[in-house]
């Protein structure tokens, strides 16, 4: 039986690559956003530090202006960055979004070359049992004649 070659070989495997490629990339991206969930994480606990301290200069007694005008300003700085990382963050979850509707195309693609290439095996197998079969129908029909 004659060994069968696949005649879009080269495209299954390009496919393939468009698929690993489309895999890492989505992989990149959902890494920068488990980084930036870190960082944004990472800045709530600080506001929550400064908050507690706010509270604690807030207490009855001297009062320090200077410190509160600063408090006031370094939280507002961290509230500023804060929305910027949640923008960032918005705009790398519609990214992993993007990148996995491009993951799933190239896996249904390469399945439909896949069930080509196994449907064509199939019809491959089935012409050679059936010229197997003929061939030895000929011998039994010629040593019957002979």
């Amino acid at each position: 039986m004659h060994g069968h070659t696949f005649r879009f070989a080269m495209l299954l495997k390009v496919r393939q690559a468009v698929r690993d490629q489309r895999r890492q990339a989505l992989a990149e991206v959902m890494h920068a956003e488990q980084l930036l969930t870190h960082r944004l994480l990472a800045l709530d606990d600080e506001l929550i530090g400064l908050n507690v301290q706010t509270q604690d200069a807030n207490r009855p007694g001297p009062i320090v202006v200077q410190r509160l005008i600063d408090v006031g300003r370094y939280q507002d700085s961290l509230l500023s960055r804060r929305r910027a990382l949640k923008q960032e963050l918005a705009e790398l979850l519609l990214e992993v979004d993007r990148r996995q509707q491009a993951l799933l195309a190239a896996e249904t693609e390469l399945k439909a070359m896949e069930k080509l290439q196994d449907r064509q095996q199939t019809i491959h197998a089935e012409h050679q049992q059936r010229m197997q079969a003929r061939e030895l129908d000929e011998v039994a029909l010629r040593s019957r004649v002979a």
